[in-house]
């Protein structure tokens, strides 16, 4: 009795969907149940993979099987544990001196007296053994040396390094998200928030590129998307915005 008193005191304080049933036969004594009934998972359900992001392992087993494809070929020491290393292109864009106002940003359809469009933006290539100089508070867009081709089931996501942010290297400020089904070279929009200029070579390891398995494989990935202002880029597009 004191057992039984001992166990409804315990479950008065915890909540209602667990009691304790007394176990029938030699076996006496007592079990944690549910009274929750939880729904049988779908059969779509369970033929859902889990995310994961991709360790060194399944980053070359998708690469020696051709899913994610990377040209120049992969430089084994640019692996790291969940990521791997792109190297800095040799084309850059930066803004003209321009009188224009502004740059209006708009609703898809609006007409814009002043949007953005290509002959705002200079390019510039650097030979290999020069730099190309980033100045305080100055925007620039960049290139990666690698083109990428990511299958519909993989995610990329560019990341800085730790290295560059201290010297105030911003690398892909906001856009670091590469599609499923992505092919080309990956602009990076670069800001200097620092005190004194930086140099910047071409092939110096710039950013670090992760990839994530995704549930299924998307409907809508982006060699299919309908609007893909980037699909294929081999230099560093200035914004194309004012076409949505």
């Amino acid at each position: 009795v004191a057992k039984e008193s001992k166990i409804a005191s315990c479950s008065s304080l915890h909540s209602p969907i667990y009691h304790l049933p007394r176990l029938a036969g030699p076996q006496s004594g007592y079990r944690l149940a549910t009274t929750r009934n939880f729904q049988t998972p779908s059969k779509t359900a369970k033929n859902k993979r889990f995310l994961m992001i991709l360790s060194d392992i399944d980053i070359l087993e998708h690469i020696t099987a051709g899913s994610i494809r990377i040209e120049p070929p992969l430089v084994r020491e640019h692996l790291g544990g969940m990521s791997l290393d792109l190297r800095l292109g040799r084309e850059f864009r930066t803004f003209r001196g321009s009188f224009r106002p502004c740059i209006e940003i708009g609703p898809s359809g609006k007409p814009l007296g002043f949007p953005m469009s290509d002959d705002l933006m200079e390019v510039r290539e650097i030979a290999d053994d020069n730099p190309f100089y980033l100045h305080p508070n100055e925007l620039a867009l960049g290139i990666t040396l690698e083109f990428i081709s990511l299958p519909k089931d993989i995610v990329g996501f560019i990341d800085g390094r730790s290295s560059l942010a201290r010297v105030g290297l911003m690398v892909n400020i906001t856009a670091h998200t590469i599609e499923p089904g992505w092919e080309g070279n990956i602009t990076l929009e670069f800001a200097n928030l620092g005190r004194v200029p930086l140099a910047l070579y071409p092939g110096a390891r710039i950013c670090a590129l992760r990839f994530e398995q995704l549930s299924s494989p998307a409907k809508q990935s982006y060699n299919v998307k309908q609007g893909a202002k980037y699909f294929r880029q081999n230099a560093p597009h200035a914004s194309r915005i004012s076409q949505e």
